[in-house]
């Protein structure tokens, strides 16, 4: 691929129309996701404006089309407050530009992002059987957890989820690492201090971190495009 095919940035409510299209069948066709009636473009629109009021929120555009074909973005995990330094990724990929890095380029930003401000774990759930999402988390750091059997009832079917976290004070995986990706988590793992210890304070909101740290995460992304 060009190196300049495709470009990382924050998402705008512009983007709505190409979200919505690409993650609706994933609600409507597909069990990916547990929402049973796919959100038209003004719901896509609000959401977009609500998770970015405290989360990072990006997409991934093709340059020559200015399309945009790929998001992924961080939500609340529980509403309870001993969970606020935890949250979930989500991240979908037009189907037409799988395998070509842009769910790595778009979560290793994400991942980078969530560190900047401040927080302690990432989590993610994956209806079964999925393996390339499952190989994209785990290259990416996860470790799964545990999978729930028949946890969810969608088009005429039980599931099963699996679920994955990653410790944020991991270093994000590189294209210039030089070895197998569990060659690096295991080396950076090894270097963070157990138990974790307390935090300074809460999470910080996306709005607060300065456009040049957004630049600097969006930069680490790109290295995979």
């Amino acid at each position: 691929e060009n190196p300049m095919a495709f470009t990382l940035r924050v998402a705008t409510v512009a983007d709505a129309p190409a979200i919505q299209r690409i993650y609706a069948p994933n609600v409507d066709e597909r069990p990916a996701s547990f929402e049973e009636k796919s959100p038209d473009v003004a719901e896509v629109e609000r959401r977009i404006q609500n998770t970015l009021e405290k989360y990072p929120y990006y997409v991934c555009e093709e340059v020559a089309s200015k399309q945009t074909v790929a998001y992924a973005y961080a939500s609340i995990h529980r509403t309870r407050t001993a969970y606020d330094w935890s949250c979930e990724i989500s991240i979908y990929v037009d189907p037409a530009y799988a395998r070509r890095g842009l769910g790595m380029a778009l979560c290793t930003a994400l991942l980078a992002t969530l560190h900047k401000l401040e927080f302690c774990l990432a989590i993610s759930g994956i209806t079964l059987p999925n393996d390339a999402s499952q190989g994209l988390h785990e290259r990416l750091g996860f470790e799964a957890v545990g999978v729930y059997h028949n946890i969810g009832f969608k088009l005429g079917k039980w599931h099963d989820a699996i679920w994955y976290h990653r410790d944020l004070r991991v270093p994000v995986l590189l294209p210039s690492w030089p070895s197998s990706p569990a060659a690096f988590y295991t080396q950076a793992k090894a270097q963070i201090p157990t138990p974790r210890p307390p935090p300074s304070g809460k999470p910080r909101p996306f709005p607060s971190l300065p456009a040049d740290a957004v630049a600097e995460c969006l930069a680490l992304g790109a290295q995979w495009l």
